[in-house]
């Protein structure tokens, strides 16, 4: 294999590296300064300049409550942009990964979603990504999307550092308690992409860590593991109010993965502990 990693210089894109190094791999992380993908023509380039086997789009709009007011530049890149991509892709013969979230349902089935459910955004941001998967297996019927939510890795902003400043400011935090997911390491998530991609995959996927908190669970977790004395209240939503509504059950069931016999990720407490030593050896 032989890839190109889109949005190269993200969380997921570094790690991605990491995991394809680690197996061997050669990878070629570009940003959006290198190549923006909404420039006709821009990925066919790199490819071509690469040598490339494999295309992993993990370049998105993210910015969830901006959307809300942003829609076209939301739509812009995270549908006309991945589509033009995955095209781009697939004329030149290679495969297309493309990295999708929990925010394409609507949270109202408290026993997490399957791949085959139906899709009901709540959020611009949630619809560009709900389109822009379409797009994209419209564009390449043989390209793989991933789904995964509430990411956390080394080399940028996430939620675990933003507890980790808060928590050294303060001695004690309210943080929402109704909604729930899978914390996910990105150095977890990035291996089960790897596996992906040497499989040939195609169609979509679900892969997060396993287990499921809150937002409020997952803040007191990392005090825990941290050796941090962080009062932790929980709150409701409502109490949190933001531009953008978010999924309250946006739990991922990583049916389709299990079925295909792969053994599920770790546990997001062992992650998260793992990437606390990883963390610090980096300091």
């Amino acid at each position: 294999m032989n890839v190109l990693v889109l949005g190269g210089a993200g969380l997921l894109g570094q790690d991605l590296c990491a995991a394809l190094a680690s197996r061997g791999y050669p990878s070629h992380p570009v940003d959006r300064e290198e190549v923006d993908i909404t420039e006709p023509g821009a990925v066919a380039a790199a490819i071509v300049g690469t040598g490339a086997t494999q295309v992993v789009n993990c370049a998105a709009y993210t910015a969830v409550d901006q959307a809300e007011s942003e829609r076209d530049e939301a739509f812009r890149i995270n549908v006309e942009g991945a589509r033009l991509a995955a095209a781009q892709a697939a004329a030149a013969g290679v495969s297309f990964l493309q990295l999708s979230t929990d925010y394409v349902f609507d949270g109202g089935k408290e026993v997490g979603y399957v791949e085959s459910d139906e899709l009901a955004p709540l959020s611009v941001y949630g619809a560009s990504k709900a389109a822009g998967e379409q797009a994209v297996l419209d564009a390449h019927p043989s390209a793989c999307v991933v789904r995964t939510q509430w990411l956390f890795g080394l080399g940028g902003p996430n939620f675990v550092e933003t507890m980790l400043r808060l928590g050294a400011e303060r001695g004690d935090l309210s943080v929402v308690d109704d909604q729930f997911g899978s914390p996910t390491w990105t150095a977890d998530l990035a291996c089960g992409l790897v596996w992906l991609l040497e499989e040939g995959a195609s169609g979509r996927y679900h892969l997060t860590n396993s287990g499921t908190t809150s937002w409020c669970g997952f803040a007191r977790e990392v005090f825990k593991l941290a050796g941090l004395d962080v009062a932790v209240q929980a709150i409701p939503t409502d109490q949190f109010p933001r531009p953008a509504a978010r999924p309250a059950f946006g739990i991922l069931r990583n049916e389709r993965w299990v079925a295909e016999g792969h053994q599920a990720l770790r546990s997001w407490r062992e992650a998260l502990a793992s990437y606390l030593v990883a963390r610090k050896e980096e300091q």
